[in-house]
């Protein structure tokens, strides 16, 4: 080339430069030298912790340190903390020219598969953190040397391989790209078992992402492969994980008869796992109905039954649903306590997902006690955790939580914004429930906003879509708020109608909250009909309901309304006590907003009674709660009030002095 006057590109001369330092003294006079590079080519993200593992991928070699001086000092290899690497046109020019023997492969293949079958467990337990730690930063290199060993060399023996390594994945970042890649070639070469299990970690994967239809499809195919083989468990899995989705989808009859039979599978096939794990799939759907006593009885049930078989994330995961029950109870304290203790658990196991899962729950909590600003930055966190760990579902639901936040705190526009897009990411992934949720949460938004046209338009659209799919709760929810709405326009009758039909809805699906809810809201319309005895009837039934269901919200809200009644009656001294005591009731189950109203209507009956300085010191401290729970209608409202006092006390003034004057 130089001869007839040609100038190599960088490109030709670094191959230059590289073919010049393989043929040097030093190394041509070890053959081996080139045979190991070429061994260390193989691998593009290097060798980690490389002094510690150069002699057992070198077991071929007879001094593996001699031959990385060689190989360092010719610039072929360098270090870079703990890894050994090959830069890029190094090792794509000794791959092309100077490729590894098989037995060097093999070496490296055997070294490699025994990390994953040891590494790669089927789910978190103690040891799993340290198992991250060294199978993670070899993931690249592992999946190159599969698709070359498929390539090369197809056998049960790669598919295995591939199946381990996208259980580990779904544990750290579920992902299913290796199952992608090799979909096919599995088909060809794996077994049918293998080809069975091949299904049931896709669809295991897909459904963590929020891709249930996806999911759904290939859990059924892979339940059909398993009993066609004779593989029962594997079937009962399968079931399992259906139920799984259904529960997601708000499905919670078909969700519990499929735990209840896969259940008797696990039973009859003395899986003890499995059948702990119904169980407190059982336990989170009689929590999601609002059956707080049995969830809890379940999953304490469960969760005892996880800690004698010994295993931890069952049992963390039941601290988890434990904690999510308490806080549905307003039982905040104690929720904190229980999620805190999963969260550190799930971390001790090495479970990033469910200590994401707990850090969203604790935000929850925070956004319950008024404190939207924490709730606020925590959810913040916890969405960075869920996209760190490749989990878009989670994010997604952060963001959810995020626009009901901004929404509480009167940022309307914000509010839609977040609402808007997590809408948008529950579409993408598939997750048709979450869509219909933030429609029902843009709809309360416009509500809010007085676009009770509009409102009731996106709640009625809601409305369809979780009928649509199948989600009664949230269709009876829709059907709450249109009520809602009617309310605000006055129209009393036509909203106690549709009231009743939701209660009875609520009946009939097994949801008592929802039906204390709509008792409540038909105490509420009675009370604004001036229909006062009827009103503290209705009221004092829902107080009932919610205080059997253990709710103690709901049935303090009930004892605030029959307050307001007091109030209206003109009994001022019995409303005054009433709202005092449910003011310490809403302080004790750290509910602020609650707090803040009852100070407020407490202001309003002293202002009546012309106890104007506790009246205004009432009003003030009221106004500051609610400024500070970012709550500006409440604190506008109170505004309101002491400029009205002070136009009394005005009033005052001027009548003492005309008397002075005559």
């Amino acid at each position: 080339m130089l001869a007839h006057g040609a100038k190599p590109d960088k490109l030709e001369s670094f191959e230059v430069s590289i073919a010049l330092s393989l043929v040097a003294p030093d190394i041509s006079d070890t053959p081996e030298a080139v045979q190991f590079l070429s061994m260390l080519c193989q691998l593009p993200d290097g060798l980690h912790m490389w002094e510690e593992r150069l002699p057992i991928i070198g077991t071929g070699f007879q001094d593996v340190y001699f031959l990385f001086s060689l190989l360092h000092d010719a610039a072929l290899v360098f270090t870079e903390g703990s890894w050994l690497k090959v830069l890029s046109p190094i090792r794509h020019f000794v791959t092309q020219n100077h490729p590894a023997s098989d037995s060097h492969t093999e070496e490296l293949e055997e070294y490699f598969w025994s990390l994953v079958h040891k590494y790669a467990n089927k789910e978190p337990v103690p040891g799993f953190v340290d198992a991250v730690g060294i199978l993670e930063p070899d993931m690249g290199n592992i999946s190159i040397l599969v698709t070359k060993a498929i390539q090369s060399h197809p056998s049960p023996q790669i598919v295995e391989i591939i199946l381990e390594v996208s259980q580990f994945l779904f544990w750290t970042h579920p992902s299913t790209h290796l199952l992608d890649e090799f979909k096919v070639s599995v088909k060809k070469i794996g077994t049918s078992i293998q080809e069975a299990k091949m299904l049931q970690c896709l669809g295991n994967i897909l459904c963590s992402q929020g891709k249930y239809a996806e999911a759904s499809k290939a859990l059924r195919d892979a339940q059909e492969q398993f009993i066609k083989n004779g593989h029962p468990l594997g079937a009962a899995q399968c079931l399992r994980n259906l139920g799984n989705i259904l529960h997601m989808q708000g499905k919670y009859t078909e969700a519990s008869e499929a735990f209840t039979e896969a259940q008797e599978q696990f039973i009859n096939i003395g899986n003890s796992l499995g059948v702990a794990q119904c169980s407190q799939s059982l336990g989170d759907i009689l929590h999601m109905q609002d059956k707080y006593t049995e969830a809890s009885e379940a999953l304490m049930e469960a969760q005892k039954h996880f800690i004698k078989i010994g295993e931890p994330l069952g049992a963390a995961q039941c601290s988890q649903s434990l904690g999510e029950v308490l806080r549905m109870q307003s039982k905040y304290t104690e929720a904190s306590e229980a999620l805190i203790k999963a969260q550190k658990n799930f971390i001790k196991i090495g479970d990033p997902l469910g200590a994401a899962q707990c850090s969203r729950s604790l935000s929850n909590i925070l956004h319950m006690q008024g404190k939207h600003i924490e709730a606020s930055e925590a959810l913040t966190e916890a969405q960075e955790q869920f996209i760190k760990i490749g989990h878009p579902l989670g994010a997604a639901q952060c963001l959810y939580d995020l626009g009901n936040i901004m929404c509480m705190q009167g940022k309307y526009t914000e509010a839609s914004k977040a609402l808007t897009e997590a809408q948008e990411q529950f579409i993408n992934i598939g997750d048709p429930l979450g869509a219909a949720q933030c429609s029902y949460s843009l709809g309360n938004i416009l509500h809010m906003q007085g676009k009770y046209t509009e409102a009731s338009e996106a709640l009625t659209e809601a409305q369809a879509h979780f009928i649509r799919i199948g989600e009664p709760l949230g269709a009876a929810q829709c059907t709450q708020s249109l009520c809602n709405i009617l309310c605000m326009q006055g129209k009393y009758t036509e909203a106690s109608e549709a009231l009743t039909k939701a209660q009875e809805h609520f009946i009939k699906i097994g949801e008592p909250l929802g039906a204390a809810q709509c008792s409540r809201s038909l105490g509420d319309i009675l009370h604004m009909q001036c229909k006062y005895t009827e009103a503290s009837e209705a009221l004092t039934e829902a107080q009932k309901q919610f205080i059997k269901i253990g709710d103690p919200l709901g049935a303090a809200q009930c004892s605030q309304i029959l307050g307001k009644i007091l109030y209206m009656q003109g009994k001022y001294t019995e409303a005054f006590e009433a709202l005092k005591e449910v003011q310490e009731q809403f302080i004790r189950i750290c509910h602020p907003l609650g707090a803040a109203q009852c100070l407020q209507t407490l202001g309003n009956i002293l202002h009546l009674q012309h106890k104007y300085t506790e009246a205004s010191e009432a009003l003030t401290e009221a106004q500051e709660q609610f400024i500070k729970i970012e709550h500006p209608l409440g604190a506008a409202q109170c505004s309101q009030s002491l400029g009205e006092i002070l136009h009394m006390q005005g009033k005052q003034a001027v009548v003492s002095i005309d008397s002075m004057d005559t």
